[in-house]
């Protein structure tokens, strides 16, 4: 019998350390990172990465040990992830895990709840909803796909993490008999201690840049500002997803005479990013669809109000008037007066900011995330007839 529990995190993962790519990676390692950190369980992460030619292994920062397996490079979800999923089944047999927490709905659960591990599944996103945005046969094919394996992730998970009632909602019967467990995204403790460093009229939008994010709206919210007279700059930060659309927001910007109000830092360290959050005077995320944004939780944990659509789990996350501002998706004007409050009294920024950090100290500070998954995996355990507690 091991000294310590065996935890298997399995779903995206950051292939190199300190080198995160999108939410689901930054929860994956910030909850792998917190876990492992106790010292009294043996955390595992297993992941997959395209351009590998065989495994590789490596150790995080806090002791978490990470199996890399080759992802197929072509035609995965075509073909029910058959040579993921023997990878990523072969490699959890040589774990022998007591417990699985999986996260995304799509390949990573399909390969990994058949295996009969007590096993947990957290949802990121709603591929039903997303699929209105997705352009091109073959992408729209693979997202409708994705449907499927959506579903059939639900219909094997007996226990789920959920986000948000907005989530809760919107599967609806699709969760079928699974335990609902409700427990918000983990964030790095590094946004908690940010120093206040405001520079007035700055905003932010961070973020991947594809449609689904709204990008154009917030530049015709930031003409109308300028027309208005408001001081400001736009700093946009994220990786280039969809090229054709950053083309078409920059031809945007371009008409509306706004390139000295924007700057395009495309893909940064961690680090910049938390310098990013210090200076900026408010969070901007106009987004068409959202489930529970890591951008949202790291500036209220920054001290920093947020102005974002009222789409998703968004409303569940921003307290109107108090911690910020939500407006109807597609609306530059309402968009454009929410930021212009808030750049008219910076005082009232900040102290709707300060309420939001306070906040966000008991839902995504990580200590208090991590105790919250322990009493689910204890749950797990239990429900499968297994002793072992956490």
């Amino acid at each position: 019998m091991r000294e310590q529990a065996r935890v298997l995190i399995v779903g995206p993962y950051p292939k190199e350390e300190g080198k995160i790519v999108g939410g689901v990676e930054a929860v994956t390692y910030y909850l792998s990172e917190g876990l492992a950190g106790r010292g009294d369980l043996d955390v595992r992460v297993l992941t997959s990465a395209p351009g590998l030619t065989s495994d590789q292994q490596r150790e995080s920062m806090s002791g978490a040990n990470v199996t890399i397996v080759p992802l197929s490079a072509r035609f995965g979800c075509l073909t029910g992830f058959a040579v993921d999923r023997c990878r990523i089944s072969r490699a959890m047999r040589r774990i022998e895990p007591d417990l699985v927490h999986v996260h995304t709905q799509t390949m990573y659960p399909f390969a990994a709840l058949e295996r009969g591990y007590p096993s947990v599944l957290t949802p990121h996103g709603v591929f039903f909803k997303e699929v209105e945005l997705v352009k091109g046969f073959v992408r729209r094919l693979q997202t409708r796909l994705g449907c499927l394996y959506e579903r059939n992730a639900f219909r094997r998970a007996r226990h789920i993490i959920l986000l948000n009632r907005y989530l809760a909602n919107t599967f609806g019967h699709l969760l079928g008999h699974a335990r609902m467990h409700f427990i918000d995204n983990p964030i790095d403790d590094r946004f908690f201690d940010l120093p206040d460093e405001t520079e007035p009229g700055e905003i932010l939008f961070i973020g991947m840049i594809l449609e689904r994010k709204g990008l154009v709206h917030l530049v015709d919210a930031a003409s109308i500002l300028k027309a208005r007279g408001a001081e400001f700059a736009v700093k946009v930060v994220g990786p280039v997803c969809d090229h054709q659309y950053l083309a078409r927001v920059k031809s945007r910007v371009a008409e509306c005479g706004l390139e000295d109000r924007f700057d395009f830092a495309g893909m940064v360290t961690e680090e910049e990013v938390a310098q990013r959050y210090s200076r900026c005077s408010m969070l901007v995320l106009p987004s068409f669809e959202e489930t529970a944004p890591m951008a949202i939780s790291q500036a209220q944990a920054a001290g920093k109000p947020v102005v974002a659509t009222s789409v998703g789990g968004i409303p569940e996350m921003i307290e109107e008037g108090v911690t910020g501002h939500t407006v109807p998706f597609g609306d530059p004007q309402a968009l454009a007066e929410a930021i212009g409050r808030l750049l008219a009294d910076p005082d009232r920024a900040k102290s709707m900011g300060r309420t939001a950090k306070t906040a966000a100290e008991s839902r995504y500070r990580r200590s208090a995330v991590i105790e919250k998954t322990l009493a689910v995996y204890d749950e797990v355990l239990a429900d499968a007839g297994r002793k072992l507690s956490f």
